[in-house]
Parts: structure tokens; C-alpha cells; sequence
């Protein structure tokens, strides 16, 4: 099966549907970058990398052993746009089954994405934590961040202004 029948999906209109994605960054955290949060007891608030420019391999899709290559250039990174998506979205930890929703939020959200900043080509977000079973997790250094998102998905393969190859581009990130 190629690339693309793998990968082409239409809305009813003909345009390209949205595909769904997860990219993930080590939450390392130092201790200049914690800092308590007055009025709340016990809150934190932390500065880590959610996402990045660049190419990004994605494997869950593509035939086994094999790995698409999709450009996430920084036109699209760093939109006003996709990076507003980002204000006041759940942390979590790790990847709960089904997105957080009104039903499940108590047992799954444990503080939210206050800002996001731009840094080189790397998107960085300031997270209040706000549960202790939170902040055990980052000391015990198993928290990772990791955005999901989705993007209309552009198959047209190419090469970055760097030279890296990649099958497709992603276009409207949020």
C-alpha cells in the first residue's frame, strides 16, 4: 500500500481532512524555572518546550518499518493562530486514553498551559501545575510534554531550506 492511499482522506467538500498528531518533549525542569504561585497553595508554575519547527518522523501510520517524514515549517509553527491553540490547554499526565473533556477533567487534568513563547524554533509554555500527583511525577522526572494537535496534512514532498527531506507539510496547526 503507497504513502498516499494510507494517508489521503477527503472531507465530503473534497478538501484534505485534519489528521490527528502527538509530538513529545522531556519535561527537564531546573529550579530556576519553578516558581510558586501566590494565592494558590501548593501551585506551581514551569516553563518546558512543547513543540518545535522542523521535520518530524511519524511511523503509527506508514506500513511497519517504514517512517513518513512531515515538515512542520515555522510559517505554520508559529501562526498567531496555532500558537493561541495552545492558551489554557490541560496538562496531563501521560496521555489519558480519550481527550479531557467536562466529564472526565477532574480525574485527568492537572494544570493548564498559561502562556507560550517563542524561542529560536522551539514553542516553550509556561504550566501552572496545580496537583501534587503532578509535581511528584515531574521530580521523579516521568513527565514528558507533548502536544496534540491536529493539521491539514499538504502530500507534497520536498526538501527544508536546510536540505531534509519530507513526504508531506503540515499547514494549519492547532
Amino acid at each position: 500500500m503507497t504513502r498516499s492511499a494510507l494517508r489521503r482522506v477527503f472531507r465530503s467538500d473534497g478538501a484534505p481532512a485534519l489528521v490527528n498528531r502527538v509530538d513529545r518533549f522531556a519535561l527537564r525542569l531546573d529550579a530556576s524555572s519553578v516558581t510558586p504561585v501566590p494565592g494558590i497553595e501548593g501551585a506551581i508554575d514551569v516553563w518546558g518546550v512543547a513543540t518545535r519547527s522542523g521535520v518530524f518522523d511519524y511511523s503509527e501510520e506508514a506500513p511497519e518499518g517504514q517512517t513518513f517524514r512531515e515538515w512542520r515549517p515555522p510559517a505554520e509553527v508559529f501562526d498567531e493562530a496555532s500558537l493561541a491553540s495552545l492558551v489554557g490547554v490541560p496538562f496531563t499526565i501521560d496521555h489519558p486514553a480519550v481527550p479531557v473533556s467536562s466529564a472526565n477533567f477532574r480525574d485527568l487534568a492537572n494544570g493548564f498551559v498559561m502562556e507560550v513563547r517563542v524561542d529560536g524554533d522551539l514553542v516553550l509554555v509556561r504550566i501552572r501545575i496545580a496537583t501534587d500527583a503532578a509535581k511528584l511525577a515531574i521530580e521523579r522526572g516521568i513527565v514528558e510534554l507533548s502536544c496534540g494537535y491536529t493539521a491539514r496534512l499538504d502530500e507534497t514532498p520536498g526538501l527544508t531550506p536546510t536540505g531534509e527531506a519530507y513526504d508531506a507539510v503540515q499547514r494549519e496547526i492547532r
